[in-house]
C-alpha cells in the first residue's frame, strides 16, 4: 500500500459529473471571541446538547445555493439541511437559500468556494482536472464500480469515494491548499448511464455503430467512441431541438433531467449500463469560514449533512423512477444492453484500468493507488450489501421497487462515521 493513504479506512469509486445541487453559503457573523474554538461536543450529541453548547455564540448567517427553484429536485437536500440546522442550532445558525444560480452557477461554484464569495457548497472537480490531479485520480477510480444498480450501487460508491478520498493525503492536501475542507469529496449521480434516442433503443453494438451520440462528459465520449459511436459535446439546453431536428440521434443524459426539460416528449427509446462512466459533484465548505466558527456551530453544520446526504440519495433514486414511469407512460421502454455491446464496453474499462495502473497524475505509485481504490470497493460492497443488507435492484424496474420509505439511515450513520469521521472537527 502506498504511504500517502492515511492508516484507517479507505475507498472510493464514483466520478464526477453531472451534476446535481449546488450548495453555497455565505456567512454572515460568527461566533466573536468563540471563533474557531469553544467547547465542543461529541459525536451522536442530541440536539439539547447543540442548544446547550450553541447558546452563548453570535448569530450566524449562511447562504446557500441550489440550481433548481423551490421544491424542486436539487432543492431538495438544502432544504432539508437548513432545516435541520437552524433548528438545532435554537435559530442561532440561519440558513438562506439562493435558488436557481442566482449567486454562482455550476462554471463558478469552484472559484467561488475558494476565495470565500461562497462558504459551502459542490462543484465540478471534473473542470479543473490540471489543478487537482490526485482528486481527479481519486475520481477516475469510478472505473471499479461493480453492476450493483442505483441502489447498493449507489451508496457502495458514493461510500467508497469519499472513503479513498478522505483517507489519501495528497487529494486532501490539493484541497486543503485550495481553501477547502472536503465534506462529501464526490457524490455521484445513478451507476446506471441511461442512453435516450428517438426511434429505438441502443441495444447491440450494431446499434451503436455511427450514431451520433450527445456524451455529457469527455469520460463518457470516449467509451461512447470505444463502443463505436460518434460522441458530441451540446449542453443540456441545446439537446432537445438537437433530437427533435434529428441533428444527433440520442443523448446520455439522466432520465430527470430528461423528463424536466421536455426531451422524453421527443426522444423515449431508453437503454442503460453501469459500463459507462460516471460524474460526481464535490461538496465542501470554505476553510477560512468553517474554521473561524464556534467548535460547536463547525460540528454542528457538519453532523447535520447527515440530512442533506439522505435527502440526495432519495432525491436521485424518486428522480429515477419518476422518470421510468414518464418513459413507459409516453410509450417508450426502457431495456439493457446485449451480451455484445457489453462486451466490447468491459473489454474498453479493462484497458483503461491497466493503463491507470501505469500512470495517474498527481500519483506516485498509481499500481499500489488501484489495487487499493479496489481494496475500498470490495469493502463498501460488503457493508453495503452484506452488513447493511440493501439490495441489488434493477435501474429498468426502479418505478417498481423504489419507495419514499426506504431506510436509508443505517447506511448514512455507517457512512458518516466509517469514511468521513476522521475529519469531523475537533477530531
Amino acid at each position: 500500500m502506498s504511504s500517502t493513504f492515511s492508516p484507517l479506512r479507505r475507498s472510493l469509486r464514483a466520478i464526477a459529473a453531472v451534476g446535481a445541487v449546488t450548495l453555497l453559503a455565505t456567512a454572515c457573523s460568527s461566533g466573536g471571541d468563540d471563533g474557531g474554538g469553544g467547547e465542543g461536543v461529541d459525536p451522536g450529541a442530541s440536539k439539547s446538547d447543540y442548544a446547550e453548547a450553541l447558546k452563548d455564540i453570535d448569530p450566524v448567517k449562511v447562504t446557500v445555493w441550489t440550481r433548481t427553484p423551490p421544491e424542486a429536485g436539487f432543492s431538495k437536500p438544502m432544504e432539508a439541511y437548513k432545516a435541520a440546522v437552524e433548528d438545532w442550532s435554537g435559530g442561532k445558525i440561519t440558513i438562506e437559500i439562493a435558488y436557481a444560480n442566482s449567486i454562482v452557477d455550476q462554471g463558478t461554484a469552484g472559484e467561488g468556494l475558494a476565495d470565500g464569495r461562497v462558504q459551502f457548497g459542490d462543484w465540478a472537480l471534473a473542470q479543473k482536472a490540471d489543478e487537482f490531479p490526485a482528486a481527479n485520480s481519486v475520481a477516475r477510480m469510478v472505473l471499479l464500480s461493480g453492476d450493483f444498480g442505483p441502489l447498493a450501487g449507489n451508496l457502495q460508491d458514493m461510500a467508497a469515494l469519499s472513503d479513498l478520498f478522505m483517507h489519501y493525503e495528497p487529494a486532501l492536501t490539493e484541497y486543503d491548499n485550495a481553501g477547502y475542507v472536503p465534506v462529501f469529496p464526490m457524490l455521484p449521480g445513478p451507476p446506471d448511464v441511461p442512453i435516450i434516442c428517438k426511434d429505438q433503443p441502443i441495444k447491440s453494438a450494431a446499434d451503436m455503430k455511427g450514431k451520433q451520440i450527445r456524451a455529457g462528459s469527455p469520460e463518457v465520449g470516449n467509451a461512447i467512441k470505444a463502443a463505436g459511436g460518434v460522441p458530441v459535446s451540446l449542453s443540456t439546453a441545446e439537446l432537445f431541438e438537437a433530437i427533435e431536428r434529428g441533428v444527433i440521434d440520442c443523448a446520455a443524459v439522466d432520465l430527470s433531467v430528461a423528463a424536466s426539460t421536455g426531451i422524453l416528449d421527443v426522444a423515449n427509446q431508453v437503454s442503460y449500463s453501469s459500463l459507462l462512466p460516471i460524474t460526481a459533484t464535490s461538496h465542501v465548505f470554505n476553510k477560512a469560514f468553517l474554521e473561524g466558527l464556534p467548535l460547536a456551530a463547525q460540528q454542528l453544520l457538519w453532523d447535520r449533512t447527515d440530512v442533506y446526504v439522505e435527502t440526495w440519495v432519495h432525491n436521485i433514486l424518486s428522480g429515477a423512477s419518476n422518470a421510468v414511469k414518464d418513459v413507459r407512460a409516453k410509450g417508450g421502454t426502457v431495456t439493457t444492453w446485449d451480451a455484445d455491446l457489453s462486451a466490447t464496453m468491459t473489454t474498453w474499462v479493462e484497458g483503461e484500468i491497466d493503463a491507470a495502473r501505469q500512470e495517474l497524475p498527481g500519483i506516485d505509485d498509481p499500481d499500489a493507488f488501484v489495487d487499493q481504490a479496489e481494496k475500498s470497493f470490495d469493502k463498501w460492497q460488503s457493508i453495503v450489501q452484506d452488513d447493511l443488507g440493501y439490495e441489488v435492484k434493477p435501474y429498468g424496474e426502479i418505478d417498481e421497487w423504489y419507495s419514499s420509505d426506504l431506510d436509508l439511515k443505517p447506511w448514512v450513520e455507517k457512512f458518516m462515521a466509517e469514511a468521513l469521521g476522521d475529519h469531523r472537527p475537533g477530531s
